[in-house]
Order: structure tokens, then sequence, then C-alpha cells
């Protein structure tokens, strides 16, 4: 079976539980908060880069900044790394960062955060998002797109039985941080 994007699996009557990162405008009445997260920027952890500002961050996704050296003395080429834009992720770093301008035909898509951590990793003049608690292997937070998002169980009607212990132990573990 092929894995689905968020985007093709948003079909709440064909899923008994789906996981949503961020607020929906209009939230369903069975929605239930089972943590939070923080979603972020990420480089190479050899990259010298340390902090980027919101200008210098929508400058790389738009392709107006292509090479480090815009940024530091680095002469590397620079590489984007982005969801699919129907992602959470993706969808919340567009409106908050790029505020309508796209992202840049040269990006590279990641089909999910493990792809997207380990391309950052391995590339130098990487660059991508990513939720803070999937970020791992040799990569640096560089820039705080939002902080404290919602992480939501969202179930197409009132949760029974064996659901509603499994949504139960969600929020019980989403508040031991």
């Amino acid at each position: 079976m092929a894995d689905l994007t968020s985007v093709e699996f948003q079909d709440l009557n064909s899923a008994d539980l789906f996981l949503r990162l961020g607020q929906p405008a209009a939230p369903p009445s069975s929605t239930f908060q089972i943590g939070s997260d923080d979603l972020v920027v990420i480089v190479n952890r050899q990259n010298p880069i340390t902090q980027l500002t919101i200008d210098q961050v929508r400058g790389l996704f738009n392709g107006q900044i292509q090479n480090w050296k815009d940024i530091n003395k680095t002469d590397a080429r620079v590489q984007v790394w982005v969801f699919p834009s129907g992602e959470d992720a993706e969808q919340i770093f567009e409106s908050s960062v790029l505020e309508g301008s796209p992202v840049t035909s040269q990006a590279r898509l990641a089909n999910n955060p493990d792809e997207m951590s380990k391309a950052i990793a391995e590339d130098v003049a990487a660059v991508g998002i990513i939720t803070r608690h999937w970020e791992a292997g040799n990569t640096s937070q560089v820039f705080t797109i939002a902080a404290n998002l919602p992480v939501l169980a969202i179930t197409p009607s009132k949760p029974q039985a064996a659901l509603e212990q499994i949504l139960s132990c969600l929020q019980k573990g989403g508040q031991q941080k």
C-alpha cells in the first residue's frame, strides 16, 4: 500500500483517528489536544550558521538567496528541503514565513520528517523545516517558525471504547513533557 500524505488522508469518514499539527480554522467537535510542538528551520550542524532572521529564511526558501555566501562567507549553493504543500507543517510555514510568495522551484520534497532530518544531516548546504520533536541527526535549529503549536487528535465522532482509551493515554503522555 502506498504512503498517504495528510492531504490525501484528511477524509475523517475513512479514518478512526487523524493527527494534525496546528489549529484548523474550523475544528471538528471531536478534537483533542494530545501535545504541542515547535516548527523550526534546521541546517546541517557543519553549517556555520547559528541563527537566521525571518528575512533570511524567507529569502532562502523563496529562492532570493541561493548561495550561503550571501549570509555567511561559505561559498555553497543552498539546497532547500520542504514538505508537500498540503502538509500541516508546510502550510504553517508558508503562511507564517513566505506570506504568499512561492517556495523556490529548486526545492526538494521530503515525504516525511525522517526523510527531512536525514537530508539535512547529510548535506552541509541544506536547509529545511521540521517540528522540534522530529529533529534528529547532524542538524541544528536556526530559526523558530512557530512555538507551542497544538498537536491534535481528531475523530469523526465521539470516541468510544478502545479509541477513547487511546486518546486518554495520548493526552496524558502529551502532558508529561
